[in-house]
Parts: C-alpha cells; structure tokens; sequence
C-alpha cells in the first residue's frame, strides 16, 4: 500500500517505499521544481524553448514546463529556427546520460561538460529522473505520446546524438542489462558524475 495514504501503490522505489497515483504524481512535481532550484536551470523572467517531439520524455517536459510557467514569471516557447529564446531544455533523463556518459568513456571521447544539468543555455529540468519516472508519469497524466517500449531510449533522441552501429548497439544492450540487475546503476553514475565535476 502507499506509505502515505494507504490507497493501491503504481510505483515503488528501489528501498521498498510505495506511490498511489496522486502521491507519484505529486513526488514528481516536487522533484521537477527541485531540480530546477538545485542547479538553477531558469531564473524568473526568462524565456525557454522546447522542441514539439511525442516521445515520452519530451512530451513530459512540456508538461512540465508548461506547468512551472503558469506558477513563475517564465515564459515557453515551441522550438524554431529565428525565434529568440534564452534557454533551449532538452529531454535528457538520468537513464540517457548515464548511456551518453558510458559510451562517451568507452569511446574515449569524454567531455565532462556536455552533460550538466546546465551547459550554456541547453538546460535538462528531466535530469534527475529516471525513464521508468517519466513514463508512468505520463501514462497517469494521460499524455499522448508514440508508446514505445518504456526501458529502451528513444530512437529520434538516441540517434541525434550517436550514429548507431554495432559496436555501440552492444555497448546499448550491455547497459540495459546492467540496468536490469542493478536498479540504481544509472542514478550512481549521475552522482558520481556530478561529484566529479
């Protein structure tokens, strides 16, 4: 049952500590507004752009974004060539920067400042959560989204960053069943990550 109001749990984190529906829905808002004060991603005032995409993740944080800026002095903006905008969010979870950051170290191709939270004006307010979060999320808020399958990354998203090919495809299937085994793998590598830099 949910630790807080004794109804049917939709979500459980890895310590055993179960979610209803509203109480989720509510852990995520927080979590979303925590993430934007903990690493400053928009001060009051500013204008952000978001790419129109139905992936689960980009779909979620327009939700977002649309919900914060109805609370703060923010305005959104869909994404296009010439309109002026003073930060860009993109919809990069913890599960893909863990994948970016890992590939990136096997590759040798580290830059250890591609990824923060905030680098310049791309800011990632999803950063904190992992996809399994964000798909329930949507799913309980009833957003239309392409369905794909929740533990995989997006296509679109994963190949505007990496040209697959067989050798990053085992290194993509390695990290998934990584993730499998171990739950907390991707939300270590974000912390030790942020330690590090």
């Amino acid at each position: 049952m949910c630790k807080n109001c004794e109804l049917k749990p939709v979500y459980q984190f890895t310590n055993k500590r179960k979610l209803c529906k509203n109480c989720f829905v509510n852990y995520f808002n927080k979590k979303f507004l925590y993430t934007i004060r903990k690493f400053d991603l928009i001060p009051r005032g500013e204008t952000v752009a978001v790419k129109e995409s139905l992936d689960f993740r980009s779909v979620v944080l327009k939700e977002l974004l649309e919900m914060f800026a109805r609370k703060s002095l923010v305005k959104v903006i869909k994404f296009s060539k010439g309109k002026k905008f003073d930060y860009l969010a993109v919809p990069n979870s913890t599960d893909l920067n863990s994948f970016f950051f890992i590939s990136s170290l096997f590759e040798n191709k580290i830059n250890l400042n591609s990824l923060q939270p905030k680098s310049k004006n791309i800011i990632m307010p999803l950063y904190l959560f992992l996809d399994k979060e964000i798909f329930l999320y949507a799913k309980i808020k009833g957003l239309k989204f392409k369905d794909s399958d929740k533990m995989k990354l997006s296509r679109d998203l994963f190949n505007s960053y990496l040209v697959l090919d067989k050798k990053k495809s085992i290194l993509e299937e390695f990290l998934f069943e990584l993730e499998r085994n171990h739950p907390e793998i991707n939300q270590s590598i974000i912390k030790s990550y942020l330690e590090i830099i």
